[in-house]
C-alpha cells in the first residue's frame, strides 16, 4: 500500500510503502503448483486444427517478421542512419563476396549473388536488425577444398588442344569446369543446410529429455531440504 503526501518544511513529495512481511510459508502458499488436468487427444487435435483470424495472423507474422516491425518503423528517426549503415555494410559484403568466390573456386559473379540474396531473404524472414548474413571465409575454404577435389582442371582438358598459354588455361574447357564447380558447391551447401536443420531439431528434442532428470533432482533436493529443516527444528525445540 502506497501513500503520497507532502512532508513538512516544503520538502518534495514522497512515497510511503507499507506491506506485510513476506515469508516462506506465504510464498509457498501463493506459488503452489496447481494441478493441471491433461487434455484428451481429441481436444488436442481440435485445438491444433482450429483456425481463426487472430491465429492465422500470428502464424503469418511468425513466418514473416517484416509484417510485425515494418508498420512500427520510424521513418524520420531511423531512415537516414539505416541508409548509411546499409551502404557501408553493402560495400563490405560485396568485396567479401568477390574474395570468397575465389576461395570456393567459382566465378566471381556468384560471390556477388552470395552477398546480395542472403541479405534480401533475411530482410523478409530475419528477426534481428543487428545481423549481417552472408558467406564466411572458413566455410568458403571448406567448400572450395571439396570443389577442387571433385572438379580439378585436369578433368576438363580439351581433347583437340595440346597448346598451353601463358596462364595455363588455354587447353581447359572453362565453361564446363565452372558449371560443374557451381553445381558441386550448390549441392554441398544444400546438403549442409539439411544436416543443420535436422541437428537443430534433434537438439531441441534432446533438451526435453535432459529436463526429466533435472526435475527429478530438483524434487529430491526439495524433499531433502524440508527433512533437514524439520530435523533442525525438532532438535532445537
Amino acid at each position: 500500500m502506497a501513500a503520497r503526501g507532502r512532508a513538512e518544511g516544503g520538502l518534495p513529495d514522497r512515497y510511503l510503502v507499507s506491506r506485510p512481511i513476506y515469508n516462506e510459508p506465504s510464498f509457498q502458499e501463493e506459488n503452489e503448483k496447481k494441478l493441471v488436468v491433461p487434455k484428451t487427444l481429441r481436444e488436442r487435435v481440435r485445438k491444433s486444427c482450429s483456425c481463426s483470424r487472430k491465429k492465422a495472423l500470428k502464424a503469418t507474422k511468425t513466418f514473416l517478421p517484416i509484417l510485425e516491425w515494418l508498420p512500427k518503423y520510424r521513418v524520420k528517426e531511423w531512415l537516414l542512419n539505416d541508409v548509411i549503415s546499409g551502404i557501408s555494410t553493402g560495400l563490405v559484403a560485396t568485396l567479401q563476396g568477390l574474395a570468397y568466390a575465389l576461395l570456393v573456386a567459382v566465378p566471381i559473379g556468384y560471390g556477388l549473388y552470395s552477398a546480395f540474396f542472403p541479405i534480401l531473404t533475411y530482410f523478409f524472414l530475419g528477426t534481428s536488425r543487428h545481423i549481417s548474413v552472408g558467406p564466411f571465409p572458413v566455410v568458403s575454404l571448406m567448400v572450395g577444398s571439396v570443389v577442387l577435389s571433385m572438379a580439378p582442371d585436369e578433368k576438363f582438358l580439351l581433347a583437340n588442344s595440346n597448346v598451353t598459354g601463358m596462364n595455363g588455361t588455354a587447353g581447359i574447357d572453362i565453361a564446363s569446369r565452372d558449371a560443374q564447380r557451381v553445381l558441386i558447391s550448390s549441392t554441398v551447401t544444400f546438403l549442409v543446410g539439411i544436416i543443420q536443420i535436422s541437428v537443430d531439431k534433434r537438439f531441441h528434442s534432446g533438451g526435453k529429455f535432459l529436463l526429466i532428470p533435472y526435475q527429478r533432482t530438483r524434487k529430491w533436493w526439495a524433499g531433502y531440504k524440508s527433512d533437514v529443516n524439520a530435523f533442525y527444528k525438532k532438535g532445537k525445540s
